[in-house]
């Protein structure tokens, strides 16, 4: 019995994995938040290293979408943050900021979130679309807050002719 139980703990057979399968240099998840600081989208940007022009360039991205979660405490922590940045105003201009600074929700997770693999030593991204199922994995993670796309931007130096891209999910 305990010679069986060594034998598959030494040979154990993980499960075939279906789906796709892409490796980046840097996965980076971006919080892109408005002029207001409010969030505005979350995304996954897959970076890879252009070696003839020193520098990352984005493969591809997967927006994130209901990431945010609306809590009475995030809401109270909101309207706290929110009058005490606008102290200092005079009440013409609180009056016009005080629209656009509604509670949006926080970050609070999401399925696709990459998690560290500590055994591989990777950041594994499971993204699923339709029913399809993509592992991306990389060596380096790294995670932003922006008031603009990294993505879009690399976009006018890389255009989407020029870039690898990632496996395309068969619809």
């Amino acid at each position: 019995m305990f010679l069986a139980v060594l034998l598959v703990v030494l040979f154990r057979v993980e499960p075939p994995t279906t789906g796709l399968r892409d490796h980046v240099d840097l996965m980076e998840l971006n919080h892109c938040l408005d002029d207001y600081g409010k969030p505005r989208f979350t995304q996954i940007i897959f970076w890879e290293w252009d070696k003839d022009n020193k520098h990352l360039v984005s493969q591809g991205f997967y927006m994130m979408k209901d990431e945010l979660v609306f809590t009475q405490v995030g809401q109270t922590d909101w309207v706290r943050y929110r009058e005490m940045m606008l102290k200092p105003f005079n009440p013409m201009q609180r009056a016009h900021l005080w629209q656009h600074l509604e509670y949006a929700g926080e970050y609070g997770g999401h399925p696709s979130h990459p998690v560290r693999d500590f055994r591989k030593r990777l950041w594994i991204a499971n993204l699923r679309k339709d029913n399809q199922t993509r592992v991306v994995t990389s060596k380096s993670f790294r995670e932003t807050t922006t008031y603009y796309d990294p993505e879009a931007d690399d976009r006018k130096f890389f255009p989407d002719c020029e870039r690898r891209k990632l496996e395309a999910l068969k619809h």
